[in-house]
């Protein structure tokens, strides 16, 4: 059964996560911002889907906003996965969020896409 983090049902300004089990990990969709006020929710699905395997996939295609806490996140979610002898991979981001990626240095190391 997947598990959902949702901020008052909200989606303006705030932040849904939705946890599923897959073999041999997690998967993530989330959706709305990921913030200062966000990205404590985004990190506690990551340990969530950790539980249920070394490898993470994170679908960030309906995320409207990303800074740099988001980016911590998942850079510090990757490394515990690495921990684990697994991954994480954003496996789909919208086009801005996708640019914060890459002028963060981060789009290759967290999407195994080239930015060029």
């Amino acid at each position: 059964m997947p598990g959902i983090f949702d901020r008052d049902g909200d989606l303006d300004g705030g932040l849904s996560v939705t946890v599923s089990g897959a073999p041999g990990g997690g998967s993530i969709t989330a959706a709305g911002e990921v913030d200062m006020n966000t990205a404590g929710k985004l990190f506690e699905a990551i340990r969530d889907a950790l539980r249920r395997g070394p490898d993470v996939a994170v679908d960030l295609s309906a995320v409207t906003f990303l800074d740099s806490q988001g980016i911590h996140v998942l850079v510090r979610g990757r490394q515990e996965a690495a921990e684990r002898g697994g991954t994480l991979t954003v496996t789909d981001c919208a086009r801005p969020v996708r640019r914060v990626l890459e002028i963060a240095g981060v789009l290759a190391l967290l999407t195994g896409d080239d930015p060029a």
